[in-house]
């Protein structure tokens, strides 16, 4: 009825600043007390909301909450929960297209959240958590990838994160999660889908633009080596998304990064990058790419401030390779 959206819309505004208040000042037993009951009841009232601009609204108090305890953070992880943000996320109406994208936009940086809170594998994450979001993300996926036909920029970039923190999620937790899903099962979806190629050109534009903090720019390398790895050892069945014309300038972007970067984690991923990429007959044919090449890992070689575990992978990468990178 109009009156009790209307009755829902005030006590959601003023639940939504009691919840900003409490977040600043960190107000611990109003989260323990009411945090997770409220949430229960957001999601209940949130399906019960008929006007667009509500459901935003409510939302909205759901990351409110969330951001004051990762226990609420936790009960949106569960099935019907994800399902209910991600269908919502993905359903982009013309009849009220600035509301319906102001609520997506909510819920990409929900979700951006949650992925890099259960991609961190911090003490309050779990398996559990990692294997619900990530079978709720792989379903969503085409829809998912579906919002890249935006003319939102916010949105493009949005799911671009949300993509790239899936993968990293998924990348994080692959041991114990292979089974029931896989980083194999995302790569798949990108490369069966009309903007995978589209998904593959913006990650390479935002690694080569500078943008990224050393986090994202970590994440971001852990989506490109998933999405270069070859699943056989016949590399030559290998299906990746990069337009040949995008692998030299990747090449580009991973040496520059390797001379620049000295974060072991983003070393050694840029490593097994190099690996997949010199396996590919565009790269290895390229004289002048490969000299390019051995001139940067020699020298990463040299260095004394790399660790022995990078040290060991650059290594076996001038071994594996010294046939095509030594060439007259």
């Amino acid at each position: 009825e109009e009156e009790g959206v209307t009755d829902y819309r005030v006590l959601l505004v003023q639940f939504l600043d009691e919840a900003r208040e409490q977040g600043a000042s960190k107000d611990k037993q109003w989260i323990e007390a009411e945090g997770k009951t409220l949430i229960k009841g957001l999601v209940s009232v949130y399906k019960d909301l008929a006007a667009n601009s509500d459901k935003t609204l409510c939302l909205e108090c759901m990351v409110a909450v969330c951001s004051l305890a990762r226990e609420c953070t936790a009960f949106l992880i569960e099935n019907e929960n994800m399902r209910l943000f991600l269908e919502e996320m993905t359903t982009i109406s013309d009849k009220d297209r600035e509301g319906e994208e102001k609520k997506a936009l909510v819920l990409i940086v929900f979700l951006v959240d949650l992925a890099v809170f259960v991609g961190s594998r911090k003490a309050a994450s779990s398996c559990k958590q990692a294997e619900c979001f990530g079978a709720n993300a792989v379903a969503s996926f085409p829809r998912i990838l579906d919002m890249l036909d935006s003319e939102n920029e916010d949105i493009v970039r949005g799911v671009i994160s949300l993509t790239v923190n899936i993968f990293h999620c998924l990348f994080v937790w692959k041991e114990k999660l292979e089974a029931s899903v896989s980083t194999s099962q995302l790569k798949n979806a990108l490369l069966g889908h009309r903007n995978g190629t589209f998904f593959g050109e913006t990650l390479l534009q935002i690694l080569n633009s500078h943008e990224a903090d050393q986090d994202e720019t970590t994440r971001m390398l852990v989506a490109v080596h998933c999405l270069l790895r070859s699943e056989s050892n016949d590399v030559s069945q290998r299906s990746i998304i990069f337009f040949d014309s995008d692998l030299p300038i990747l090449v580009t972007v991973s040496l520059r990064l390797l001379s620049n970067d000295a974060d072991e984690m983003n070393q050694t991923l840029l490593m097994k990058i190099l690996s997949e990429l010199m396996s590919i007959e565009i790269i290895n044919n390229n004289q002048m790419m490969c000299e390019e090449i051995s001139l940067t890992v020699n020298n990463m070689l040299d260095s004394s401030s790399i660790s022995s575990q990078v040290k060991k992978q650059a290594e076996d990468f001038m071994t594996d390779f010294i046939h095509v990178l030594d060439r007259p």
